[in-house]
C-alpha cells in the first residue's frame, strides 16, 4: 500500500517527463525510498533500469548495472562496456529516453580507491556529458554519505534537479494503516510502529492494538524484530550506541546525563556518536521553544517511535528466549505504557501545529515546540507541552491523554495553573484532548479533539 509522498510523487513525476534529469533521493533505511521510486516511475514507459549497489568493487557493480541493461533490452549480449562512462555513452547513442536508478549508492565507494576510482567524479562526467536522454536517480540509506553529494565541495555539487529527504510518515498519514481504530488506539500504534513504511506495512487491521503490539513489535520472530539493526546497520561500533540509545530511552536526555551513566572511561568518544547519530536521523536535538543561547537545556531523544519502543523495553530483554510474549508485555511494559504512549501524543500535537504552520494557518506563529518555565519564588518549575511562539508572547496549549472527555473544571483548574506562573506573557491557552470534550465546554476557544488532529 502506497501512503502519503504527495509532494514528493508529483515532484518527480514531473521530472520524468523530461528527456533528462537528476534526482537524488535519501534517507534512513525502511523509509520508503524504493517504494516511491518505484510508485513515480509507474508514469513512466519508457525502459527502465533499477539496480542496487553491493559493497563490492566497481567492476562488480558494473558488471551487474550490465546484466540489468541486458534484461531490460537495452543492451545486445554482444555489448559489454568496459566502464560506467562507456555504458552510459552506448545508452547516449540510441533513440527514446531511459530511466536509471542506482539504489544504495554510496556502497558503489565503499571498496574503491579514491585516488584511482573517485565514483562522484565518474557520476559527474556521466551527468555531464552522457545523460542527453537518461534520466537518473540515485538513491541510498547512508544519509550522511548522501548529503555529501550535494556540499559545495562535492563534484556532484549543483548537478541535481531535486534533491528529495524523504522522512518518516506523519501520524496524519500513518492513520490509513489504521483507518477503522479509534482516536486513542491510534496514537498508541503510531507511538509504537512510528512513521516507516515497512513497519506500518506489519500491521493487521483486523488484530486489537495490543495483539499487534504484542504480535508485532514484541515478538522476536516478527519481521519488525530486525528493523533497529537494519537502521544501525552503517555503524561500526554498535554496542556502545546502542547502549547510548538506551539510555535516552523514552526521554529527554542531556549529554551529561548520558556520560554519567556511560562512564567517561568507557563513552568512546561520546560527542561524535552522537553527532553521526543526530547526521543520521537516529536521534535529534530538542530544547524549550523559550530557551536562550547561553542556557544550557538542549536534550536528546530517539526520532524513530519504534527505536524508542525497542530501546525503553526490548534492548537487552532477553526477547531472544521469549517464549510468552502476552507475559513479557504484562512484566515488563503495560506498568509504563501508558507514560509512553503520552509522550508521543505531545510530539504528535506538536507536529500537527508545525503542519499548520506550514500550511499558512497560524498567523503570527514563528515557531512551535515545548515551554520550560523556572518559577524560584515558589520552588517550581516545569513543561508545558506544546507552545506556539509569538512576538509578543507564546500560545500554550495542553495535551491531555485522556482515555474520557475533558471537563470544563478541569480546563479552568489547568488555566489558573498557567496563570500563576510569571516570566511570560501568554497570548491564548487552548487544549487538546484525545477524546475531546464534556459538553459545558462548549464556546471555549481553541479547542482541539483527537479526530482534528488528522483532519485536512
Amino acid at each position: 500500500m502506497f501512503v502519503g509522498r504527495e509532494k514528493e510523487l508529483k515532484q518527480i513525476r514531473e521530472l520524468l517527463k523530461r528527456d533528462c534529469c537528476f534526482i537524488i533521493v535519501y534517507g534512513v533505511r525502511r523509509v520508503g525510498k524504493s517504494t516511491l521510486i518505484s510508485e513515480a516511475l509507474k508514469s513512466s514507459s519508457d525502459k527502465t533500469v533499477i539496480i542496487e549497489a553491493k559493497s563490492e568493487n566497481l567492476r562488480s557493480n558494473l558488471n551487474r548495472f550490465i546484466g540489468a541493461c541486458h534484461k531490460a533490452g537495452i543492451f545486445p549480449k554482444a555489448v559489454r562496456p568496459e566502464s560506467f562512462e562507456d555504458a552510459f555513452d552506448y545508452i547516449n547513442s540510441l533513440e527514446g529516453s531511459y530511466n536509471i536508478v542506482i539504489d544504495e549508492y554510496p556502497r558503489l565507494k565503499y571498496n574503491t580507491n579514491p585516488s584511482t576510482e573517485n565514483v562522484d567524479e565518474i557520476f559527474q562526467e556521466i551527468i555531464d556529458q552522457h545523460s542527453k536522454n537518461i534520466r537518473l536517480i540515485i538513491s541510498g540509506s547512508h544519509v550522511t554519505m548522501m548529503k555529501e553529494l550535494i556540499q559545495h565541495s562535492n563534484p556532484l555539487f549543483g548537478r541535481h534537479d531535486l534533491k528529495v529527504e524523504l522522512k518518516p510518515l506523519t501520524y496524519k498519514e500513518c492513520v490509513a494503516f489504521y483507518p477503522n481504530y479509534t482516536p486513542y488506539e491510534r496514537v498508541t500504534m503510531y507511538s509504537v510502529f512510528g512513521g516507516s513504511p515497512f513497519t506500518n506495512s506489519q500491521i493487521d487491521p483486523s488484530l486489537t492494538p495490543l495483539e499487534n503490539i504484542i504480535n508485532k513489535a514484541v515478538s522476536p520472530n516478527s519481521p519488525i524484530a530486525s528493523y533497529p539493526h537494519e537502521i544501525l546497520l552503517d555503524i561500526i561500533s554498535k554496542k556502545n550506541v546502542e547502549w547510548i540509545l538506551s539510555l535516552i530511552g523514552n526521554g529527554k536526555t542531556s549529554y551529561t546525563d548520558i556520560e554519567t551513566k556511560l562512564g567517561k572511561k568507557d563513552n568512546g568518544g561520546l560527542a561524535p556518536q552522537l553527532k553521526r547519530l543526530e547526521q543520521m536521523g537516529i536521534i535529534s536535538k530538542v530544547k524549550p521553544i523559550n530557551a536562550t543561547i547561553k542556557e544550557k537545556k538542549t536534550r536528546y531523544e530517539i526520532s524513530d517511535n519504534f527505536l524508542r519502543f525497542y530501546y525503553t523495553y526490548l534492548y537487552e530483554g532477553n526477547t531472544e528466549d521469549l517464549s510468552d510474549e502476552e507475559q513479557y508485555f504484562k512484566d515488563n511494559i503495560a506498568s509504563s505504557f501508558v507514560t509512553f504512549v503520552s509522550h508521543r501524543f505531545e510530539q504528535i500535537c506538536r507536529t500537527y501545529f508545525r503542519i499548520q504552520k506550514s500550511k499558512g494557518l497560524l498567523e503570527g506563529v514563528t515557531g512551535v515546540g515545548y515551554w520550560y518555565y523556572d518559577d524560584p519564588a515558589n520552588k517550581k518549575n516545569g513543561e508545558f507541552d506544546i507552545a506556539l511562539k509569538r512576538e509578543d508572547g507564546m500560545d500554550l496549549y495542553e495535551a491531555k491523554f485522556y482515555k474520557g472527555p475533558v471537563s470544563k473544571k478541569m480546563i479552568n483548574d489547568e488555566s489558573m495553573q498557567v496563570d500563576s506562573i510569571p516570566g511570560v506573557r501568554i497570548c491564548n491557552r487552548g487544549f487538546i484532548s484525545l477524546n475531546g470534550f464534556e459538553p459545558d465546554c462548549e464556546g471555549i476557544p481553541n479547542l482541539i479533539t483527537g479526530e482534528d488532529l488528522y483532519r485536512d
